[in-house]
């Protein structure tokens, strides 16, 4: 397969061209067979997700074991937070090796462990105080995000490696097909949910999250890794960590695009109590919990070749502007809405701002992102982003106890207005100070 023309190249790949064209080349015989290796991957996944959705499942989950909305509004905080927190040191741990297959396989096996805890936890659910349950499965909860944080900035670090052409549209697809196959996982968690009282029905739930996560380790055996050719040394977490002030320094458009996500990130405070809000506000069936996931995820998938495709081909401060923009749109029809049927068009409007972030994110992380560097920059931005993730919905819950759902909603449209105005003061800002960006244009 011959070596991609230079201007096809992601901006990244296109630092390394030069220097290592064999490695390039390497690259490029693998991508087809890697890409397909990563649609059985994100197939199984978007299966599994369904089943353990932060957003709706999980919270409802977390209602039928208690009524406090602080604790309800734990389940997606301690979702982010265990994603989001650790994906520094997952970069840390990988940053002086050549590969990151060995690693990926290990913490892909420790997840499949750890569903198969929750599935064990849920099944003591009839004979074991509710509040033990609750503990013990919000723990097992955590460390299963937690893992996959760790393995997150390897993963998308060997995926930005292994594909160097067509990058949003790999996302674009990557994300279609995850939340087409998500709404199938969703019809099958809304049938489970309805067949049997709780807590039968989440055993059946989690229990279809275990099985369908493994059919996935045959993806991560299967992959094929071309290891990186630059020597970089072994650090102590120390001396690691001590690397990232200059290297901030040396890059600041990255820091200022991190400081704008965090406005947008803290606007979607309501989103994990959008479900709840309609099932008491309306007196909806559970199972509309899954018709809400399924509809969140079938947006998500229908607007993830748009984003790809705007990834590749906008400049990031338009696409930016735009997903700011959605979201606004759905904090406002969430707060306005008169009727249930409203809220299919919120959670529509959710999971574009997902697809958003599945593919506008990390294609501006990778273009300002030293090409040495991409899994510690992957996990620097994740890793900031974190605490604010896992604030939005305490604070969310705290609003809820204190006042109501709709104080919730209407401080999540505040915030998420006000993530419009920072996204359009960072573009006058970089067009003054211009850095390089995805693509130029």
């Amino acid at each position: 397969m011959s070596v991609p023309a230079q201007a096809d190249l992601a901006p990244d790949i296109e630092a390394l061209a030069d220097q290592y064209p064999e490695y390039l080349a390497a690259l490029n015989h693998n991508r087809r067979w890697n890409w397909g290796i990563n649609v059985l991957d994100s197939g199984t996944f978007a299966l599994t997700k369904a089943a353990l959705t932060e957003t709706t499942v999980l919270p409802y989950f977390v209602s039928q074991l208690t009524s406090n909305a602080l604790v309800i509004g734990l389940s997606p905080a301690i979702a982010w937070l265990g994603m989001y927190l650790p994906q520094l040191l997952g970069a840390y741990l990988v940053h002086s090796q050549a590969r990151r297959k060995p690693y990926i396989l290990t913490l892909a096996w420790l997840e499949r462990a750890i569903l198969l805890a929750m599935f064990v936890i849920t099944l003591g659910a009839e004979r074991l105080p509710a509040g033990v349950v609750l503990a013990a499965f919000l723990a097992a909860y955590f460390i299963y995000w937690a893992l996959l944080g760790l393995i997150i900035p390897p993963y998308s670090e060997f995926y930005a490696k292994h594909i160097p052409v067509g990058r949003g549209r790999f996302l674009g697809m990557q994300t279609l097909l995850y939340g087409g196959v998500g709404v199938v996982g969703a019809a099958v968690v809304q049938r489970l949910l309805t067949s049997a009282p709780f807590p039968a029905s989440f055993v059946h739930v989690f229990g279809f999250a275990f099985l369908s996560a493994l059919p996935a380790l045959i993806a991560f055996h299967n992959l094929r890794e071309v290891p990186f050719p630059g020597q970089r040394p072994r650090q102590t977490l120390r001396a690691y960590l001590a690397d990232i002030r200059p290297l901030l320094r040396a890059n600041p458009a990255f820091v200022r695009f991190c400081l704008m996500r965090g406005v947008l990130v803290l606007g979607k405070i309501s989103v994990p109590f959008l479900a709840l809000y309609a099932l008491q506000r309306f007196s909806l069936d559970p199972g509309t919990v899954a018709v809400y996931t399924g509809i969140m995820l079938a947006a998500q998938s229908a607007a993830a070749p748009i984003w790809g495709y705007l990834s590749d081909h906008w400049h990031a401060h338009r696409l930016w502007l735009v997903a700011a923009l959605v979201q606004v749109a759905q904090a406002a029809l969430a707060f306005a809405a008169p009727g249930p049927a409203w809220f299919y068009v919120v959670f529509a409007l959710v999971g574009v701002t997902l697809s958003a972030d599945a593919t506008a994110h990390p294609q501006t992380t990778y273009g300002l992102s030293p090409a040495a560097e991409t899994t510690r920059f992957i996990g620097l931005g994740n890793t900031f982003l974190g605490p604010l993730l896992a604030l939005g919905p305490v604070v969310g819950g705290a609003l809820v106890n204190s006042y109501s759902y709709r104080a919730a909603l209407g401080a999540s449209l505040v915030v998420a207005a006000l993530g419009v105005a920072v996204v359009i003061g960072w573009i006058v800002w970089e067009r003054r100070h211009p850095a390089r960006m995805v693509t130029e244009g």
